[in-house]
């Protein structure tokens, strides 16, 4: 064979496994977002449903404490003590305050349309403590 037959031969096979390694790369690569792709819904999915069992265990927990608590008051101040009456409407309000507050995290802690970041849950916990630490 001539020279310039086994150099365009030569040419031609590299030309192709070139092709055939960049297509191979290719394939990789979009196999390889995919993956990326599933495991972030994966994930948010699992974030999602933290939130709701979070917000869920709060709400059980915290707003039927504050609840029972407003009832009691509501009771107390039937009681016809005038001063202990002044008292326990304060109390009561402080606790529909309280239990808003709550109310508001239970709402960030749930799922929603868009995406909710870790500083809106961080404000609301800081802004129920700075309230609870005014009162104590």
């Amino acid at each position: 064979m001539s020279i310039i037959v086994e150099s365009t031969l030569l040419v031609v096979m590299l030309c192709g496994t070139s092709g055939y390694l960049i297509g191979e790369y290719q394939r990789r690569g979009d196999r390889l977002a995919q993956r990326v792709y599933a495991l972030e819904l994966e994930r948010e999915l699992a974030e999602s449903r933290i939130r709701a069992t979070l917000g869920a265990d709060l709400h059980d927990t915290v707003a039927t404490d504050l609840t029972q608590i407003v009832l009691r008051c509501q009771i107390a101040a039937g009681e016809g003590q005038v001063p202990a009456a002044a008292a326990l409407a304060e109390i009561e309000n402080d606790t529909r305050t309280a239990l808003q507050h709550v109310r508001s995290i239970v709402a960030v802690l749930r799922p929603a349309a868009g995406k909710v970041s870790s500083r809106d849950v961080q404000a609301a916990a800081h802004e129920c403590v700075e309230m609870l630490r005014a009162r104590v």
